[in-house]
């Protein structure tokens, strides 16, 4: 499957002459893929998906208690790539990690996996994830997109692109859309 995307760079050309660099890390050329895998934001990242491991684990506990004990319930999580991932330190993932699919408000196998380790009906684990995981995302949301942004915003005003100027070029750019070259801008996976 491809996704095709539209660069900052064709979407707005007032960032035409712009090298944009991601402005958390200032180290790797920004894009939305980047923001899920970014350094900056990975020892929250971790934090997170620590205290995910933790509420899973009690939940699983309180409900499971009579067949299984914390032991085994951690021996299976640590089985996973998440939790294995979140007992070391923090190390770069990639997108094809589920933590990346985490940050991009995705449930991952491996967490519906671990649940059904535990829980044969599919109407609990949908419970769970329905509880635990908004939660979750939203944390995440914050710790990578939100501090993007901010980071972003930042990153504008220290290039003088203000608000104003990029109103001015939207109101003044023909009517017309322009056509794109969309190969350029591909992303498989």
């Amino acid at each position: 499957t491809e996704i095709y995307t539209l660069s900052l760079h064709d979407a707005l050309p007032i960032y035409k002459n712009q090298h944009i660099i991601c402005p958390s890390c200032k180290n790797v050329p920004d894009s939305n893929e980047h923001i899920g895998v970014c350094k900056a934001h990975l020892n929250s990242i971790h934090n997170i998906i620590k205290n995910l491991k933790q509420s899973l684990t009690n939940i699983i506990n309180k409900f499971t208690s009579v067949y299984t004990n914390i032991k085994d319930i951690n021996r299976v999580m640590d089985k996973s790539t998440i939790f294995k991932w979140s007992n070391s330190d923090p190390t770069p993932i990639n997108r094809d990690h589920p933590v990346y699919l985490m940050c991009h408000r995705l449930v991952p196998r491996d967490l519906t996996n671990i649940l059904h380790t535990f829980f044969k009906r599919s109407s609990i684990i949908k419970g769970i994830i329905r509880d635990v995981m908004p939660t979750n995302f939203k944390l995440l949301h914050n710790t990578t997109w939100i501090q993007h942004v901010k980071d972003f915003i930042l990153w504008e005003r220290n290039n003088n692109i203000t608000s104003t100027k990029k109103k001015r070029y939207l109101r003044n750019k023909h009517k017309t859309i322009p056509n794109h070259n969309f190969t350029q801008n591909t992303v498989k996976r």
